[in-house]
């Protein structure tokens, strides 16, 4: 989701690159300290670069290493099987110093990007094949991988027959990224080999693309003629925390967002002080069904610039307004997905991938809060989380309960609670006056907010 650059923090930086050993600096700069992906490794030896002056938490190393027989294609990095093998093994002894930073996939670009969550990444750097069209591709492929404010760059920004192939790098970059409105920079003491880099804005798209469940461009005028923005400010461990949140006012749960916050009350307040409470620096928090960001941003102030939110909202239409939102506030830390995390997360067919999943991919060490708000899908999106919520014993998981959604679901209130006790949980009914134990043979009867509190969790 992309707009006409802006300015920001770092542009200069951008423009005056010499080289592409310089990306690391320009990474560390701006705190882009998550996951990021080079693709085309060849023999390892710029992803030995990125992982010696980089200082995020995990490069992975994309190659099929594998030979290309395809008829009229000419590229000098395309050689002998048995060469190919050989450039494999010597990645993989050239990056394992970096032990757990660096995973080697050994697939190709477009498969690799596959699996892949959405605006999970830092960065990209591409430098697979450089013909016009499979550059489109990979531009296609990965660009919606990259967290608004991150960096997409590649290597070879050039056009032209040489002895080493033909390439539309050049052709193929400046066409993608004008179609949108982005600016791109190169790299000035390295040509012809230079490398393009590109800001991934934090703004929305004037067009949207035009896809079936996406956002079309009338659906974002309506969106617009009812916005409010309110601008929050919370105590957090680190000092005053500041976001600002732009509300559908057609919406009722935003609406009241609206109402809350311009009263100066926390909305939902039983789930927004637990979260207050529970979450220090440092500390990792899973949002799903964040809607418009209101929990995540919260979230997100707790656990400072050390710690991690990921905002998952699997409903399109919902997942533009917490975008939206992203674009409203420079926050780091929260990593905005839009996917499913169980089949009836949403209406629609998007990517799914499960709690457990998210959290091998992401490699998450620990976890201190779970929100779980899309009640359809509670006990089916639990069940996806049994790996982590075992293997973590995650502290504080919150729920949204309606006992007529679970059964419309094929699930129920009571094998739901059942199964997390088998994980070691404690059931808690939250409401105004507090979180109540609940006994094992009483249950809620409409929707509800339940936190299942692990028994080794500290005490709040």
């Amino acid at each position: 989701m992309l707009a006409t650059a802006q300015p920001s923090i770092g542009a200069d930086r951008i423009s005056s690159l010499s080289t592409r050993n310089e990306i690391p600096a320009l990474l560390n700069e701006r705190r882009l300290f998550g996951c990021g992906v080079e693709v085309g490794v060849q023999q390892g030896a710029f992803s030995a670069i990125l992982l010696s002056g980089w200082q995020g938490s995990h490069l992975i190393s994309v190659d099929p290493w594998a030979e290309d027989t395809t008829e009229g294609y000419v590229d000098i990095a395309n050689l002998p099987q048995n060469v190919q093998d050989g450039y494999y093994q010597l990645t993989q002894a050239r990056l394992r110093p970096f032990g757990r930073r660096s995973s080697i996939w050994r697939t190709t670009s477009v498969e690799a990007a596959k699996l892949v969550p959405n605006f999970s990444l830092d960065f990209v750097y591409l430098d697979a094949r450089h013909d016009y069209a499979s550059v489109l591709e990979d531009l296609d492929a990965w660009i919606e991988k990259v967290r608004p404010g991150g960096i997409i760059a590649g290597h070879d920004y050039i056009d032209g027959d040489f002895e080493a192939g033909s390439f539309g790098v050049k052709s193929a970059v400046d066409d993608f990224f004008r179609a949108r409105g982005i600016l791109v920079y190169s790299t000035c003491d390295d040509t012809p080999w230079c490398s393009w880099v590109v800001e991934v804005p934090h703004t929305l798209p004037a067009e949207p693309r035009r896809r079936e469940g996406r956002i079309e461009t009338s659906d974002l005028a309506e969106f617009s003629r009812n916005l409010g923005v309110v601008q929050v400010e919370i105590s957090s461990p680190r000092g005053p925390s500041v976001f600002k949140l732009s509300l559908d006012r057609r919406c009722p749960i935003q609406s009241e967002i609206e109402r809350a916050l311009n009263a100066n009350v926390l909305y939902a307040p039983e789930a927004a002080a637990l979260i207050v409470r529970a979450l220090m620096p440092g500390d990792t928090f899973l949002d799903i069904g964040s809607d418009v960001g209101y929990f995540s941003f919260l979230g997100g102030a707790m656990v400072g610039s050390e710690g991690m939110v990921l905002s998952i909202e699997p409903r399109p239409n919902r997942f533009f307004g917490l975008a939206q939102n992203m674009g409203l506030n420079s926050l780091r830390n929260v990593i905005p997905l839009n996917l499913r995390t169980s089949e009836n997360a949403a209406d629609d067919d998007g990517e799914i991938l499960t709690i457990d999943e998210i959290v091998h991919r992401l490699l998450i060490k620990a976890l201190k809060v779970i929100r779980l708000d899309l009640p359809p899908a509670a006990q089916t999106t639990l069940k996806g989380a049994e790996a982590t919520l075992r293997s973590l014993s995650v502290p504080f998981v919150m729920v949204t309960v309606d006992p007529a959604a679970l059964r419309a679901a094929g699930g129920s209130e009571v094998s739901l609670r059942a199964e997390m006790k088998a994980l070691g949980y404690d059931a808690f009914h939250m409401h105004s006056g507090g979180a109540e134990q609940l006994p094992a043979e009483r249950t809620v009867e409409r929707s509800s907010l339940i936190l299942f509190r692990h028994n080794m969790a500290p005490a709040l």
